[in-house]
């Protein structure tokens, strides 16, 4: 069983020292078919960074915590929302350099603001009309942004043309793939949705006219069960999966996906709705576990446990969140 860890009472926090128990509950499967990104698969895990770790709850409130060079939380604050923050659930907040996007369920707009280096939010601007119906999880692939809609449909949007939003977004439905879409990730050229109604993994290019090209699915039976957050990083995908308490870990190679692995922690992982990576860990947001579990990677990029950080007052049904190196 692993420790209780407080990440604090008001709302700043610093972590009490603690004796560390690790709970190993590692399941590993092997599949030939997962998500996809352009990195060499097997690619060793990078050092780990200083920065921020941005939280998005449930309720709209942002956190922002200080990680220190070893990739540990320390400090977090809540910050002020920006006006249309309105989202829940993995994807809610995506990061692009120092620009940060979050999403507006009820307008189907998209906030863009920049974090500044002091991980506050700031200069915030809204998208002027709606981009797709319920917009969930999103992700920058080159000049544009993919964002996932609840209405089986994607916004792809040129960032360089907000100031035309009649022509700066199309709409896809990636070749009838999509099954309640609900986050995003993007390697160099290719970006991968996740699917909750039909559990899976739908991978894309986009082409030179911003249209979806070459949708392609991937799913096995007892792999995913509900699959939410998504996170590219060292060549593999990461996908939290709420409805098994699990992170899954796949290779990923253009827009082939294989060799997943599925690790599951029903103690420390609960309702695991988001991940971001740094390094040799990864952050994990637990929607009804009101924390944000702390994960170690192996040398292979695979989960090798997990440990449930609490903030009490600051983490109220956190859906999302991303991971900002220092040197953004």
């Amino acid at each position: 069983m692993m420790a209780r860890r407080n990440m604090g009472q008001t709302k700043v926090f610093r972590p009490a020292p603690f004796k560390r128990l690790i709970a190993l509950a590692w399941l590993g499967a092997a599949l030939a078919a997962c998500g996809s990104g352009d990195d060499d698969p097997g690619e060793p895990v990078a050092a780990n960074r200083a920065g921020h770790l941005l939280v998005l709850n449930a309720d709209e409130s942002i956190i922002s915590c200080e990680v220190d060079g070893g990739g540990e939380p320390g400090v977090c604050q809540m910050l002020a929302p920006p006006a249309s923050t309105a989202s829940s659930g993995g994807g809610g907040v995506e990061l692009d350099g120092s620009r940060v996007y979050f999403s507006d369920m009820a307008e189907g707009t998209i906030t863009e603001c920049r974090l500044d280096d002091n991980g506050e939010v700031v200069d915030c601007e809204t998208s002027p009309r709606q981009i797709v119906a319920a917009p969930m999880g999103k992700a920058k692939l080159g000049d544009y942004l993919i964002v996932a809609g609840n209405d089986d449909t994607l916004g792809i949007c040129d960032m360089n043309q907000t100031a035309s939003p009649d022509t700066a977004c199309v709409t896809s439905t990636a070749g009838g793939l999509l099954s309640q879409p609900f986050s995003v990730a993007a390697s160099r050229s290719h970006f991968f949705v996740s699917n909750v109604r039909e559990p899976s993994i739908v991978s894309c290019r986009l082409d030179d006219q911003a249209q979806a090209m070459d949708c392609q699915r991937f799913a096995s039976e007892g792999m995913f069960a509900n699959p939410t957050g998504l996170t590219i990083d060292g060549g593999r995908l990461y996908v939290t999966d709420s409805g098994d308490e699990s992170i899954v870990v796949c290779d990923v190679e253009a827009a082939a996906v294989s060799g997943c692995e599925k690790f599951t922690d029903p103690v420390n992982l609960r309702t695991p709705m988001d991940i971001a990576v740094n390094g040799s860990n990864a952050y994990v947001a637990n929607l009804w576990g009101y924390s944000v579990a702390l994960c170690e990677l192996r040398e292979s990029g695979r989960i090798s446990a997990c440990e449930a950080l609490f903030a009490p007052g600051l983490l109220t049904y956190p859906g999302g969140l991303v991971f900002a190196p220092a040197e953004n």
